[in-house]
């Protein structure tokens, strides 16, 4: 890593921002592009979670932010069954273009394609304060920029690409604050209370880093550090705060940003889940989608297959969801899921040991429940990120401690996602925490062909000396 640091390719501070902006162009632009390729800007609320589009058109209709949750009222609950972020977003944007009409996704898909381009150079610029070069954060943000997964994720109004942002904001500020940078603590509280309000899992990812920094000022016995850390803790608590008094005057008790963590639990633990919110993909499915190599074809075939792949939810009776409609309100039906769960873990504590172990397997390897997953793009472009970033951490060894908010960030997520559910679209925040040592993996190769290729026209330069100038 040592070399790596040291290489002077682009050093000069004048081609630095043109660098930084022209890998920023190209990351707006190929997701724009991608937009605009797949038809995502078209497809209308199809291109949006249904929990989203629903609880955002019940907002721009004056409702409220409802969801209709097993009810048997379809205009549905006051409910918590989303974090606010993204439905508000889109709901905001229905009320500027119009509700559901296609202009509205194309806006809020436009923000995306921001976010994620800023996320790309957010990643470069980690990786340029990890290493002391700016050839690896250039590399790192080119990776970010290219990476298939990535481009795919901006094309539809889901809360992943913002999960992304808000992960790529908290470890840079993380960075930041341990090198002593005043901005480092305002972007960690910003993402804390972003990610939060985005997807609660974030809230664990602030929380370590939180406690990581800490933990260092405590072993430096650097109190009046510990205060400034306790001031970020207090900042994000009173940025979501609002949203939980408002779950209480809702729900009458307390509920964590969402209500749906024993729901989700049920989906990924019950007798038949695999570990995800779907069953696996049928066997025929998976063997046309491995053995098809046209790009176009295979989204087309992924596609179908997963409008054929069923939800764990439909395996529910007749009678269980006659059950789950005569309870009277959204929490009842989330303590309903308790129950099951619970049940389901007294029956058979094994079941869930096993489903932990499948679960760490698919989130290193592949989901069979996501058509997506059998790919050879995602495939190829999965294992190459990997690949550079396990030559990248070994390369990096040595320093790993300067790598420590990557390191919490990537073991919080990986636990959390053992434990309860796991999914091809949640394991994207692991790809991001990965681009970096990807970055460093590539310029170790970079420098590696650049030096074979430079004693090769050494070698070639004196035997044609020795070929002019013979003895």
């Amino acid at each position: 890593m040592d070399r790596v640091v040291g290489s002077p390719l682009l050093a000069r501070p004048c081609k630095e921002a043109a660098a930084w902006t022209l890998l920023f162009l190209a990351a707006f632009g190929l997701r724009v592009s991608a937009i605009g390729l797949l038809g995502a800007h078209q497809r209308g609320v199809e291109t949006a979670h249904h929990e989203h589009a629903s609880i955002a058109r019940s907002l721009a209709l004056g409702d409220g932010f409802r969801y209709n949750f097993f009810g048997p009222d379809l205009r549905g609950d006051l409910s918590s069954h989303q974090a606010p972020l993204v439905p508000y977003l889109l709901a905001g944007s229905y009320l500027i273009f119009g509700v559901e009409s296609p202009t509205a996704f194309a806006a809020v898909l436009a923000i995306q394609a921001l976010v994620s381009a800023l996320t790309a150079i957010g990643m470069g610029f980690l990786a340029k304060r990890l290493t002391g070069s700016l050839t690896v954060g250039l590399l790192t943000a080119a990776v970010a920029t290219l990476y298939p997964p990535f481009l795919v994720g901006a094309t539809h109004v889901q809360a992943v690409t913002w999960n992304l942002g808000w992960l790529a904001l908290m470890v840079l500020s993380t960075e930041a604050c341990r090198r002593g940078a005043g901005w480092g603590g305002v972007g960690l509280a910003l993402g804390g209370i972003g990610g939060q309000l985005t997807d609660p899992i974030l809230g664990a990812v602030a929380l370590s880093l939180l406690g990581l920094l800490v933990v260092e000022r405590v072993t430096r016995r650097a109190w009046r550090g510990v205060g400034a850390v306790c001031l970020i803790g207090l900042a994000i608590a009173a940025g979501v705060s609002p949203w939980l008094v408002r779950n209480r005057l809702v729900h009458g008790r307390f509920v964590p940003i969402k209500s749906t963590f024993w729901f989700v639990f049920w989906q990924g633990n019950n007798a038949i889940s695999a570990g995800t919110d779907k069953l696996p993909v049928a066997r025929e499915d998976a063997r046309r989608l491995l053995r098809t190599w046209h790009p176009g074809r295979a989204l087309s075939l992924a596609a179908e297959a997963r409008r054929r792949s069923r939800s764990v939810n439909s395996l529910l009776s007749a009678e269980a969801i006659g059950e789950l409609q005569a309870l009277p309100t959204e929490l009842e039906r989330m303590d309903r899921f308790r129950e099951l769960a619970w049940h389901q873990l007294g029956t058979d504590p094994w079941h869930y040991v096993g489903l932990c172990a499948t679960r760490l397997g698919c989130w290193f390897w592949f989901d069979p429940t996501n058509p997506r997953s059998y790919l050879w793009p995602y495939r190829a472009s999965y294992l190459a990120l990997a690949s550079l970033a396990l030559l990248g951490m070994w390369r990096a060894r040595d320093r790993w401690r300067d790598w420590l908010p990557v390191i919490v960030a990537a073991v919080v997520l990986t636990m959390v996602h053992s434990l309860i559910i796991t999914s091809a679209r949640f394991r994207l925040p692991m790809e991001l925490l990965l681009v970096p040592s990807a970055g460093c993996g590539l310029a170790s190769c970079v420098l590696w062909v650049a030096c074979a290729a430079r004693s090769r026209q050494i070698s070639f330069a004196n035997r044609m000396f020795r070929h002019s100038h013979p003895s």
